[in-house]
């Protein structure tokens, strides 16, 4: 497999994780917003960045080279207009000074699917009924006007120091309810970024679920049964009585994201295929 130069434009939970799944070309490079931090490495040195992409005099920042970007910064704006208007400025900017830089994955949300109940994939109708999806929604219709564009429309991304696990051992609330919530190991979110990197005939846009929706008071029921070590014997879970992912929105307990394009048009191996999968990884 021949992997291309890439550049992150967010060096993140994500972006650190998809850097760690594969010898990158020297010239690959990432970006965040604070000082140069250790960042992982393997037959190559990876290019850190310090670069806001909020700020118009920093977009020169962008190293010149050929690269396919990922961007996983969420919108800025609490305004659709207003944050639409940033990513036509940066898109015109971008084909006048860095035409090169063609190809983007981007990040998105299932958010972008409505909040009611019923089977929903990548060909149903986008009706996002919270801020968030709309901004995602249009980030997602805006740079497909400047950049050959594949979007990833990610479930709620967990790992090591970030799941329900660590939730519990915070001690933070639990959200109550039988609602169904989509996730997605950040490891197999990096390695369908590599993916959609690497062949041509990636479909755009993939719904990037696992195999088990599943509530999160369950998850949480179920991690503690586990006597796994990491959570010491007797922790209690901390419910709150309407404390939902989706906050403000009438729980949908039968809405379910369809992962479909993803196993069966390109043929993808989940290394976590649950989240059991995924959370015993981290815990044992």
């Amino acid at each position: 497999m021949i992997l291309p130069t890439i550049g992150i434009l967010g060096l993140g939970f994500l972006g650190k994780e998809i850097i760690r799944q594969a010898s990158w070309p020297a010239t690959s490079w990432g970006s965040n917003l604070g000082a140069p931090a250790a960042i992982p490495t393997h037959d190559h040195p990876q290019r850190l960045i310090r670069f806001d992409w909020q700020v118009r005099e920093q977009w020169e920042k962008i190293p010149p080279d050929a690269a396919n970007l990922i961007l996983t910064i969420p919108p800025f704006y609490d305004d659709v207009d207003k944050e639409i208007e940033r990513l036509r400025q940066w898109g015109d900017w971008m084909i006048q000074h860095r035409p090169q830089c063609e190809n983007l994955v981007y990040i998105s949300t299932t958010g972008v699917y409505p909040n009611r109940e019923g089977h929903w994939d990548e060909t149903s109708p986008l009706e996002p009924d919270t801020l968030r999806g709309l901004l995602r929604q249009a980030t997602e219709k805006t740079l497909a006007e400047f950049f050959d564009l594949k979007v990833l429309r990610a479930g709620a991304i967990y790992g090591r120091n970030r799941s329900v696990g660590e939730r519990i051992l915070s001690g933070k609330p639990i959200p109550e309810g039988n609602h169904p919530v989509h996730r997605i190991h950040v490891t197999d979110l990096a390695r369908i970024v590599i993916q959609s990197l690497v062949e041509d005939d990636f479909p755009s846009p993939v719904n990037a679920v696992d195999q088990e929706a599943a509530p999160t008071a369950a998850v949480a029921k179920w991690l503690l049964n586990q006597n796994f070590k990491e959570i010491p014997s007797g922790t209690q879970l901390n419910f709150k009585s309407g404390f939902t992912t989706r906050t403000n929105l009438t729980p949908a307990n039968k809405r379910f994201i369809s992962n479909r394009r993803l196993l069966e048009q390109c043929d993808y191996q989940f290394k976590y295929p649950t989240y059991k999968d995924g959370l015993r990884s981290i815990y044992t």
